[in-house]
């Protein structure tokens, strides 16, 4: 099976309500968002509340969340609350890859 999974980020943000539309009427149902802190990578993208406002006016979409962030364990629980599918993160962002994993699969 092949997953299809469009960046959000590679949405122009003035045109994302739109965009958004256009890929679930193309069934599109897995949209990966970045979420960066500004310190592991120098950009920032979206914030953890766009994944919930996302979640909730988009709830049968499936969300797969890449974290580039200094502290990748700080985000979990938020995420999770924020309806987050999936979570992926970068092995070098943390010494505690071990439990940070186990976070991510507990929730």
């Amino acid at each position: 099976m092949v997953i299809n999974a469009p960046s959000l980020a590679n949405i122009n943000f003035m045109e994302l309500d739109e965009k958004i539309n256009e890929l679930i009427n193309g069934d599109v149902n897995f949209f990966h968002v970045d979420i960066m802190d500004g310190h592991y990578v120098k950009n920032l993208c979206f914030p953890v509340s766009f994944v919930r406002d996302l979640k909730n006016k988009y709830p049968h979409q499936t969300v797969d969340v890449h974290l580039m962030v200094d502290d990748p364990a700080e985000y979990i629980e938020q995420l999770h609350q924020s309806g987050t599918d999936y979570i992926s993160f970068h092995c070098d962002s943390t010494p505690f890859v071990r439990r940070v994993i186990k976070m991510i699969r507990d929730k």
